[in-house]
């Protein structure tokens, strides 16, 4: 019987996680987790999908926590977003989730979009919070004055230029919350190689 674990971040991480995986819906192939955490993407994808999982996360108490619930059904590997250990378009697809919110600037972002970038041969998954909710960008500075780390919300006009710049088109920018550009708690943008640089 599956364990019962949850997420860190609460109902705003679950719902840019079931949207996720609705993306994901049917796929095969090679897909990497960046930032897999404690692995719920996985979990969640079984039901709907049959790839073959990779997983990478910084903290190897984490990565430790995955294979032990997962077994082998994901193979996990220690590494940080800004220079992913593996090779050019090694994966079908790649994802990302509620990681880029915790990235300090971004040019911090678009080095690990670049990465995650480099070793998608496909499609790249990510999300972010929505840098045009003058709500949320309050909270996160509010939060950012007394935090050890970061939260920050990025606009998704800087994102897509970020993914065309590196031969990606968004082919899709979910909203999470209420779906107007100011109230937006986020997006799942789901980012396509536009095969222009074959």
């Amino acid at each position: 019987m599956a364990e019962d674990v949850k997420s860190f971040h609460g109902p705003l991480s679950e719902q840019v996680r079931q949207r996720t995986v609705s993306c994901c819906e049917g796929m095969t192939g090679r897909i990497l987790d960046v930032g897999c955490g404690n692995g719920l993407l996985f979990e969640e994808l079984e039901r709907v999908a049959h790839p073959r999982s990779f997983g990478v996360d910084r903290s190897t108490e984490l990565l430790t926590d995955v294979r032990r619930r997962l077994e082998r059904r994901v193979e996990c590997t220690r590494g940080m977003i800004d220079h992913l250990p593996f090779a050019d378009r090694s994966f079908d697809a790649v994802t990302c989730l509620n990681t880029l919110l915790n990235l300090p600037s971004l040019d911090v972002v678009s080095t690990a979009l670049n990465e995650m970038m480099r070793v998608s041969d496909g499609k790249v998954i990510v999300d972010i919070r929505n840098g045009d909710n003058p709500v949320l960008v309050a909270k996160y500075w509010w939060h950012r004055r007394n935090a050890t780390f970061a939260t920050v919300a990025y606009r998704l006009r800087d994102i897509t230029k970020i993914f065309r710049s590196g031969g990606f088109d968004i082919e899709h920018a979910y909203p999470i919350g209420l779906g107007n550009r100011l109230a937006a708690w986020g997006y799942v943008v789901v980012a396509e190689r536009t095969g222009m640089d074959d």
